[in-house]
C-alpha cells in the first residue's frame, strides 16, 4: 500500500528514477499469497514503461500471466484492468491491433458479466476507437468515441474527456474524405 501512496508523489514530481528504484524494492520482496499485492509492482512497471520509457512491449508476457492467474481466481474486475493495460500497450507500442482488439472486447465482456462499470472501460473504448481509426473503419470509430465520451462524462474523467475533444474533429474530417471517396466510386 505504501508503494501506491508513494506513486502519487512520484507522478506529481515526474521522477522516473525514483519509480525505477521503488519497482526494484518491490521486486526484491518475496511473492505475496495475495495476488492483488503481486499486481502492484506490475502496475508500477506499467506506469514506468508507458509514461516514461514510452514502450511497454516487454511487459506483455507478465500482463498475460497476471491475467491468467486472475481469471483462475475468478477476479474478473482486476483481470479487466490487466487486459486494459495490455490492450493499450499492444495498440500503441506493439502495433498488435488484432490482439489489442480481442483483449478490449474480452475485457468489456468480463465487465458486463460481473455488472461492473469503471473508468478503465474508457481506456478500452479509446483503444477500440484508435484501432477502428487505424483500420479506416469510419463507421465503427464514432461509436467507440461516443461510448468513451459518455463514460468520461459519467465518471467526470477529465483525461478521457480531453481525448474525445481531441479526436472528434479529426474523425469528422476523415468522415468527409470517406464520403467523397464513396461518391467518386459510385459515379
Amino acid at each position: 500500500m505504501r508503494a501506491l501512496i508513494e506513486l502519487r508523489g512520484i507522478l506529481r514530481q515526474n521522477d522516473a528514477g525514483r519509480l525505477r528504484d521503488l519497482i526494484c524494492e518491490l521486486d526484491a520482496l518475496p511473492p505475496d499469497e495475495d495476488t492483488h499485492c503481486n499486481i502492484i509492482p506490475l502496475y508500477l512497471t506499467f506506469w514506468l514503461t508507458t509514461m516514461y520509457q514510452e514502450y511497454g512491449v516487454p511487459l506483455l508476457p507478465r500482463l498475460s500471466a497476471a491475467k491468467q492467474q486472475l481469471l483462475e481466481e475468478r477476479d474478473l474486475l482486476m483481470a479487466t484492468r490487466i487486459l486494459s493495460w495490455s490492450a493499450q500497450i499492444r495498440s500503441t507500442y506493439a502495433i498488435q491491433l488484432h490482439q489489442a482488439q480481442q483483449e478490449c472486447l474480452e475485457a468489456l465482456a468480463l465487465a458486463e458479466q460481473i455488472g461492473a462499470h469503471t473508468p478503465w472501460e474508457g481506456y478500452l473504448y479509446y483503444c477500440l476507437f484508435v484501432i477502428s481509426y487505424a483500420w479506416n473503419r469510419l463507421e465503427e470509430a464514432p461509436d467507440w468515441l461516443q461510448r468513451l465520451r459518455r463514460l468520461a462524462q459519467n465518471w467526470q474523467h477529465m483525461q478521457l474527456l480531453a481525448v474525445t475533444e481531441i479526436f472528434q474533429p479529426s474523425l469528422g474530417w476523415q468522415e468527409e474524405i470517406w464520403q467523397q471517396q464513396k461518391r467518386l466510386c459510385t459515379s
